[in-house]
C-alpha cells in the first residue's frame, strides 16, 4: 500500500461507548474526480499515536471500480477528521 494521506468526507456511525466506525467516504482523486466508496468491510481496527496524535487506524476492504482493494482510513480524534491513510 502506498501512502496517500488524502482528506475525506466520511459519514460513520458511533455507538455508546465504542470507536466510530466508517460507512462511506468522498475523496477527490489525483484527476480531481470526486469518488464515493462504501466500506464493505472493517478487518482490523488500532489505535497509535503520531507524533503525540492520537489516532485510529482502520484497515478496510471495499470493492472499487470493479475491483476489491485494501486501505487504511484514519481518524485523527484531536480535530475529529479523517484521511485516507493508505491505498
Amino acid at each position: 500500500m502506498k501512502i496517500v494521506a488524502l482528506p475525506v468526507d466520511t459519514v460513520a456511525v458511533f455507538l455508546r461507548g465504542k470507536h466510530p466506525a466508517p460507512y462511506k467516504f468522498k475523496y477527490e482523486d489525483r484527476e480531481g474526480l470526486r469518488k464515493e466508496v462504501r466500506v464493505d468491510q472493517i478487518l482490523e481496527m488500532e489505535t497509535r499515536k503520531f507524533g503525540g496524535v492520537e489516532t485510529i487506524i482502520y484497515r478496510c476492504q471495499s470493492t472499487i471500480e470493479g475491483m476489491e482493494l485494501r486501505y487504511e482510513l484514519k481518524y485523527i480524534l484531536k480535530d475529529a477528521r479523517w484521511e485516507l491513510y493508505k491505498i
